[in-house]
């Protein structure tokens, strides 16, 4: 072999970037493991008679605190070149993905409804406002982004309007002016918010790096505005949620007293009452563009006559009745008064549980007692409730002092804060400093307040409204509002990093539990251990020790540079990407399969080993390559159109066909020219399967009609089952949310889902087994459609109060999250459909780049044909299955993602043996120009039939191994595999190649016919 030294030193140097890169990983897991004793040791020591669960509550907290006090000390050294800090060492190491790690995975969008809103200035023009609720109506059902829908319904409403006349704002004037086209506009606005959600990626990045979570992920994601976060660990789901969707938009207000606001409270009573009344007597008065009829009008002038003379103008003289009747604001909103009718001082008007504080907003907000207040009041809700009543918030009023309506001082005049504790060291506060200007702003705002309230407001909620005592002239003040530490240091890393552009919500959202990763790991590695372990004792007793150790050394070899090079990009381990690795090891035997098998056949034609092995490597590289290239580019495929842990199951696929055509083509023949230099003598084949399929004479194109008979049938069936069952399809295409719960004992399904129907509208969610007996997962689409922390909240609330006769009386909401909830899932309606579209076109993609590579391969149209015929064969009878099967297995049949994955790979595959065959065909039609082209196809077949034999059977060994010790949340995706490759193998054998034949010769009758 030619270059020898060249490809010994670039492989010496790969193992060192391998072994230099993995041991920050054995690094970081030794200082982990560590962490883990010292923190079940403290927990014994300090807490003498705790029991074993109470200790498992406990130690994790000690771990974390002892990993905190080490972050920055130095933990490894690096042959005293560099000392290495146990934060550095953890940066390095591979990171792990939700599915082994536990923690949160969300993906988030930024409002750009929100953005367009700000760019005109708030604009009320209806026709923009028209075109705002049409491009928000049809984003529903359409992938075109918001600002091209936003400019098809401007134009739709008013063709004649100009856009410019409403984005020449201060802001924008440098870049629109009157004369801009629409078109003009419209590409401002794009850049404008391409910008906005560059700056929104930056500042969550930012407020995740303070978060302090181990190795977190962030990235924008292909489609504009949505953002992609993984937090692996992390426990607190609510926390993040109010990290990552909080705006920071951060207000100081100047307040009008209680008693400057309660007369106008009690004539917008006045005017609720005649709204009620007139509208308990058909009398529509919220429809402005109907004029009243004169009928109408006597009889709502007769109705308001009698108001006037019945209402009562004392709230102490009515009874609860009488206040709903009377005084329907009052009636939801208690006044700020004291016991004897006296108005109270501050800033405080009112007092509203939490239930009713939807109906004061809404009241107020209406147009007819809207304008009865004057345009200087403003009014917004306290963020947390009063300390007496955990249920009741405070509506303060706030002052407008600008024409523009916004508050006098925000957030942008912030330059630092940070968590402190306040004065009584209760409870935390946010310390601020502002910047020169603010701080001039604050002076002024209270020097002319002393004595009166200012109102902090974040996010449109109050958090605090001080009573100024005197001019503060520094520029610095605090925030208080009953917080926790968490939520200070939260709060003062949201006001550091800046204030979002726009608001951001969630669309997707899954939740991993500690308890579900730590299983996922050791299930994981089991299987990958028992997987690895079967091939290589199969290459030993298939084709003997010397060539089989090759294999095996090969084998070892790939698996390190393919965990090396992971580590070396940074690429997240999950359970699918585990699952890629083993599905690596069993196709990494193919191209020595096809080595040995060339190297076979050169010495039964009576060739030296020498000679047999250089022309067995030559002759198998055409087969290798086209094989390997068809799997890389459905993983490249999958790497484009895929998200999360299919993405990492795409990248160890592309590296895994790397690698290990690396080290089948140049390790393995390394070792055998060592071999052959020292004059070893080597065997290819033991006794047992020097024979096996050796001299087969299959019929395979005179039964080929049988064999279209049977694959015809099988067809049928599956689009039969398809048609009338359908297929089951996951939230990922539907949306929805998706909990796993793990109950102390069984459950019936049935029972749990009448249980939770109550819950849920009397419509029962989706319960079915998940693995054990004693856990199910849950599906439900209730309220999907809805935005915001409470409606997720309330899901989870719903949910728990269903499930409690399966928990135990002693079992809280927060108990049931650490302990008996596995995981969940969220997606909202409009990711799932992109989703959707993702994988058809992944599906579509594939099919049409493969048939193109085999036309273009082979130079034989027949050929493509048959691999695409053979390719949709596979795809239909794998979905029919899955139709056909969905509720008569223990784990899920569901349509997700990895079902997608499953199928590209198995396409990736099934084309893979289908090219070995048709390069041999090619061959033998090169080597026999004269023979008779059915003897040529059939011998071409036979001689296939040991590599397809032991690459099929080496592959579905691995699969085997993971299907039955992966663990239960990868069960549906490799069961897709085991019968998608079984299909494959029997597809590329019996139907690509007969199609291709038959092909062939329609096409020569019809250019015989021509002649």
């Amino acid at each position: 072999m030619q270059n020898r030294g060249l490809i010994r030193l670039l492989a010496i140097a790969l193992a060192l970037v391998c072994f230099y890169q993995l041991y920050f990983t054995v690094k970081t897991y030794k200082v982990e493991r560590d962490a883990k004793a010292y923190g079940m040791t403290q927990a014994r020591l300090k807490n003498a008679g705790a029991t074993p669960l109470q200790l498992e509550a406990i130690a994790p907290k000690l771990e974390a605190l002892y990993l905190d006090s080490i972050a920055s000390k130095p933990v490894y050294n690096f042959f005293g070149l560099r000392k290495y800090t146990y934060r550095e060492v953890g940066e390095y190491a591979i990171p792990l993905g939700l599915d082994l790690k536990g923690g949160m995975n969300v993906t988030l969008e930024i409002s750009v409804v929100d953005l367009v809103k700000a760019m005109s200035g708030n604009s009320t023009d209806s026709t923009f406002t028209q075109a705002i609720k049409l491009a928000l109506q049809n984003q529903k059902t359409s992938q075109e982004d918001f600002v091209s829908l936003f400019g098809k319904a401007f134009e739709k409403i008013d063709p004649n309007a100009k856009l410019a006349a409403i984005f020449n704002t201060l802001d924008l004037r440098d870049k629109v002016n009157f004369n801009s086209s629409n078109a003009d506009v419209l590409k401002v606005i794009r850049t404008e918010t391409n910008a906005a959600v560059d700056n929104s990626f930056q500042i969550l990045r930012t407020r995740i790096d303070r978060f302090g979570v181990a190795q977190p992920n962030i990235q924008q994601l292909q489609t504009k505005g949505r953002i992609l976060i993984e937090l692996p660990g992390v426990k607190d789901p609510k926390r993040v949620r109010k990290l990552l969707q909080g705006t920071a938009n951060l207000e100081f207000w100047e307040t009008h007293e209680n008693s400057e606001v309660y007369p106008y409270l009690l004539e917008a009573n006045k005017r609720l009452r005649e709204i009620k009344a007139l509208t308990k007597a058909g009398i529509n008065v919220n429809d402005t563009t109907k004029s009243v009829s004169a009928a109408d009008s006597t009889k709502a002038s007769s109705l308001l006559s009698e108001i006037q003379k019945q209402g009562k103008d004392s709230l102490a003289a009515s009874t609860a009745d009488d206040m709903i009747k009377n005084f329907p604001l009052f009636a939801v909103l208690s006044p700020n008064t004291s016991r004897d009718g006296q108005i109270s001082r501050g800033p405080v008007v009112g007092y509203a549980h939490s239930k009713d504080t939807a109906n004061v907003s809404e009241y107020l907000n209406m147009p007819q007692i809207k304008s009865l207040f004057p345009r200087t009041m403003l009014f917004r809700w306290t963020a947390q409730p009063t300390e007496k009543d955990g249920n009741f918030y405070q509506l303060i009023a706030l002052k407008v002092t600008n024409r523009d309506g916004r508050a006098p001082l925000d957030g942008g005049a912030v330059v630092d804060a940070r968590q402190d504790f306040g004065q009584n060291k209760a409870s935390s506060v946010v310390d601020m400093n502002m910047n020169a200007v603010g701080a001039k702003i604050w002076q002024r705002m209270t020097r002319e307040n002393v004595g009166r309230s200012v109102a902090v407001v974040l996010d449109n909620y109050v958090q605090s409204f001080p009573t100024v005592q005197g001019e503060i002239p520094n520029g610095r003040t605090e925030i208080s509002g009953n917080f926790t530490v968490e939520e200070a240091k939260d709060l003062a890393n949201m006001l550091k990093s800046g204030k979002m552009p726009a608001s951001a919500r969630i669309v997707q959202e899954e939740i991993v539990g500690p308890t579900l990763g730590q299983e996922s790991i050791e299930s994981g590695m089991f299987s990958f251990a028992a997987a690895f372990m079967l091939v290589l004792l199969y290459m030993l007793f298939f084709y003997s020790k010397d060539a089989g150790y090759a294999a095996n050394v090969a084998l070892i070899v790939n698996l390190f540079f393919l965990i090396g090079i992971l580590a070396c990009l940074g690429a997240v381990l999950t359970l699918p990407g585990i699952a890629g690795i083993v599905l690596t090891m069993g196709m990494a035997v193919d191209a020595n399969v096809l080595i040995y098998e060339r190297i076979e056949e050169e010495v039964r034609a009576g060739k030296g080993v020498r000679l047999a092995v250089h022309d067995g490597f030559t002759n198998a590289y055409s087969a290798i390559i086209d094989g390997q290239v068809t799997t890389l580019l459905t993983g490249i495929v999958l790497y484009m159109f895929g998200s999360g842990p299919i993405k990492g199951f795409a990248t160890t696929l592309i590296i895994g066909i790397i690698t290990s055509l690396f080290t089948s083509i140049f390790i393995t023949r390394l070792i055998f020219e060592r071999w052959l230099d020292k004059n070893k003598k080597i065997t290819f084949v033991t006794s047992y399967s020097a024979e096996w399929l050796r001299h087969t004479a299959v019929p395979f194109i005179q039964s080929r009609k049988i064999f279209y008979i049977f694959s015809g049938t099988l067809i049928l069936i599956s689009i039969i089952s398809l048609t009338f069952r359908g297929l089951n399809y996951s939230i990922d295409f539907k949306g929805g949310r998706t909990y796993v719960v793990r109950f102390d004992k069984d459950v019936q399904v049935e029972a749990v889902a009448n249980a939770l129907a109550p819950s849920f509208g009397g419509t029962a969610p989706e319960v079915k087994t998940y693995g054990g007996n004693n856990q199910v997962r849950i599906t439900t689409d209730y309220r999907i459609a809805e935005e915001g922390d409470a409606v997720d909240s309330e899901v989870e609330g719903l949910l728990f109060n269903g499930l409690r006769p399966y928990l135990g009386d002693n079992v809280t909401l927060d108990k049931y999250q650490d302990n008996y909830q596995l995981s969940s899932q969220k997606v909202g309606p409009t990711i799932s459909d992109d989703i959707k579209k993702s994988a058809i076109l992944a599906v579509v993609f594939a099919l049409l780049i493969i048939f193109i590579y085999i036309a273009l391969r082979f130079r034989n149209v027949a050929m493509g044909l048959g691999g695409l015929v053979s390719l949709a064969h596979d795809a239909i009878i794998l979905l029919g299955a899955y139709s056909l099967l969905d509720g008569y297995l223990s784990f899920s049949l569901a349509v997700d993602q990895s079902f997608i994955a499953a199928i590209l790979t198995v396409l990736g595959y099934s084309i893979n043996d289908t090219v070995i065959v048709f390069d041999r065909i090619r061959e033998y039609l090169h080597l026999h120009p004269k023979q008779n082209t059915v003897k040529t196809y059939n011998d071409a077949m036979n001689s296939t039939l040991r590599r397809t034999f032991s690459t099929s059977l080496t592959t579905l060994i691995v699969l085997v191994a993971i299907f039955m010790f992966g663990g239960t949340s990868i069960k549906g995706f490799i069961f897709a595999m085991l019968f998608g490759i079984f299909i494959g193998t029997y597809s590329s054998v019996f139907v690509a190649t007969p199609i291709a034949f038959d092909s062939l010769h329609k096409k020569k009758r019809i250019e015989e016919d021509t002649k």
